[in-house]
């Protein structure tokens, strides 16, 4: 039989150090999620899948998690090349500012906290990118609704107007 074997994390995890953590996983979701607002995906037939809207940033956490990419400038050339291959919209000047702000939170997040921490962080972050994108984009789709739907009762209204009188 197999011996049994305790892993035990090498730094202790204090209330402080998992307080600023969790500050700093919030602040990474929001300049990801910032960076995806000029991300549109190529899409087909209109359905949008987890991977189709967090786009790039998935692969970002990929390999920020599999230590593929350690310097911040590959990474982020990483996801520029991404981006641009598979958008229908360019990557503007804010959008690359989110994207380097969060590229640097992540590289400080990871120098921070302890491996599996480190690991259940990004699973969070990855989810907390998706939820905000998905706001964003009903909140677009709701406001292109709202529009479609007065421009479409206005020349109602100017018949209904005519006819009465």
């Amino acid at each position: 039989m197999r011996p049994v074997y305790r892993m035990k994390e090498q730094s202790e995890v204090t209330p402080e150090l998992l307080e600023e953590i969790e500050t700093e996983v919030e602040s990474t979701i929001q300049s990801l999620a910032g960076y995806l607002e000029g991300f549109m995906p190529e899409t087909q037939g209109g359905r949008l899948s987890k991977t189709s809207v967090v786009g790039p940033v998935g692969k970002l956490l990929s390999a920020v998690s599999s230590a593929r990419l350690e310097a911040r400038d590959a990474l982020i050339g990483y996801v520029v090349n991404i981006h641009e291959n598979t958008s229908r919209t360019r990557l503007t000047d804010r959008g690359r500012k989110e994207l380097e702000t969060g590229v640097d939170k992540l590289l400080s997040l990871k120098k921070k906290a302890p491996k599996r921490m480190f690991t259940k962080s990004l699973r969070e972050i990855d989810y907390g990118v998706y939820k905000k994108k998905l706001e964003y984009i009903l909140t677009k789709w709701e406001e292109k609704r709202r529009a479609e739907n007065s421009d479409s009762e206005e020349p109602e209204r100017e018949m209904e107007e005519e006819m009465e009188e």
